[in-house]
C-alpha cells in the first residue's frame, strides 16, 4: 500500500508540513510507502481559451482548492492521530518530566496556530464565494429580434441572462416608424427614460456586462439609457452589440458612455443581422 499526502498549505515549511512529516514518519516505520506533494509549488496557468474572465476564475479556484485540501489534510491527520491513540503507540525513548511538559506545550502551540490559519482560510473562502463575480448578458428586444442572439451569448459564456422589460409594453403602433408614435417621440427626446419593470438582483456580483439592443432611428432605444442610469457600473466592463436590418452600431454605443462612470470600460460593439448564427456570436466573443 502507498499513501499519497497533498500539502495544501501556502507555507512550504509550516505547521502542516511538519505535521505531515510526523504522520508519514510513523507510517514509514510500519513499512508503508508514502509520497508527498507540495501543492503551493505547482504552477497552474490560467485557461488559454477563456473568453471574458481573463483567468480570474481559474486563479480563484486554485486558491479555493488549496483551502479545501488543507481541510482534507486536517481530517486525515485527525484520523491517524485517533488510530495511534487507540493502539497505545508510545515512543520507545523515555522522557523526563521537563521534556514531557515541553512537548505538550509545543503541541498545543502548534495546534492553536494551525487551527487559527484554517479558520482564517475558511472565512476568506466563504467571503470569496459570496463575492465571486460573473458575466451578465442584458438585452432589450421589443420585437424578439435581439433575444435569440442574447441567449446565444449567455449560453456560450455560461452567463446569467436578464431581459429589460418595459413597464408599459410596446405595441406595433408604438414601433411604427415615422408615424410620430411612441418610439418616434422617445428617440426624438434625448431625456426620455421609459420605465423598466423589475431589476437586476445583486448587480455588484457582475464584473462584465454584455449589452444587446436593436437600433431605433440610428440609436439605442431610450430604455437602454434607463437601464444604464439605474446601476453603478464603476470598474465594470460593458460589451455592446446591436441588431439591425441595415444600420450599423454607429455612434449608438458611444452615446451611452456618458451615462456611466469614467471607470467603466467599454469594449468596441458590433452589429448583427436578425438571422445571425450562434457560431457568429461565438466567434465575436472569442475576439474580445
Amino acid at each position: 500500500m502507498k499513501v499519497l499526502g497533498i500539502n495544501g498549505s501556502a507555507r512550504k515549511d509550516g505547521n502542516t508540513a511538519i505535521s505531515m512529516e510526523k504522520v508519514f514518519g510513523d507510517l514509514n516505520k510500519e513499512g508503508i510507502e508514502t509520497e508527498t506533494i507540495q501543492f503551493s509549488s505547482k504552477i497552474i496557468e490560467p485557461c488559454k481559451a477563456c473568453l471574458i474572465c481573463g483567468g480570474k476564475v481559474v486563479n480563484k479556484m486554485k486558491k479555493k482548492i488549496c483551502i479545501m485540501l488543507s481541510f482534507l489534510l486536517l481530517i486525515i491527520m485527525a484520523g491517524c492521530g485517533s488510530k495511534e491513540t487507540e493502539k497505545g503507540t508510545q515512543s520507545t525513548l523515555p522522557k523526563t518530566d521537563g521534556q514531557r511538559k515541553q512537548a505538550i506545550n509545543d503541541e498545543q502551540e502548534g495546534s492553536g496556530t494551525e487551527n487559527q490559519e484554517l479558520s482564517e482560510a475558511g472565512s476568506e473562502a466563504e467571503q470569496e464565494f459570496t463575492m465571486e463575480t460573473k458575466t451578465l448578458v442584458v438585452y432589450f428586444s421589443a420585437t424578439g429580434t435581439t433575444k435569440p442572439l442574447a441567449e446565444y451569448a449567455a449560453d456560450i459564456l455560461n452567463a446569467d441572462l436578464y431581459e429589460i422589460v418595459p413597464e408599459i409594453p410596446y405595441t406595433e403602433e408604438d414601433l411604427a416608424y415615422y408615424t410620430d408614435g411612441r418610439a418616434d417621440q422617445e428617440q426624438s427626446d434625448s431625456s426620455a427614460r421609459p420605465a423598466i419593470s423589475g431589476n437586476v438582483e445583486n448587480m455588484g456580483r457582475y464584473d462584465t456586462i454584455v449589452l444587446g439592443y436593436p437600433i431605433w432611428h440610428g440609436q439605442a432605444p431610450r430604455i437602454i439609457s434607463t437601464f444604464l442610469e439605474s446601476y453603478d457600473f464603476s470598474g465594470k466592463t460593458i460589451i455592446p452589440f446591436c441588431t439591425s436590418h441595415s444600420s450599423g452600431i454607429g455612434s449608438s454605443a458611444d452615446n451611452l458612455h456618458d451615462l456611466c462612470s469614467d471607470s467603466t470600460e467599454w469594449k468596441e460593439g458590433k452589429r448583427f443581422e436578425a438571422a445571425a448564427s450562434k457560431e457568429e456570436i461565438e466567434e465575436w466573443l472569442k475576439s474580445m
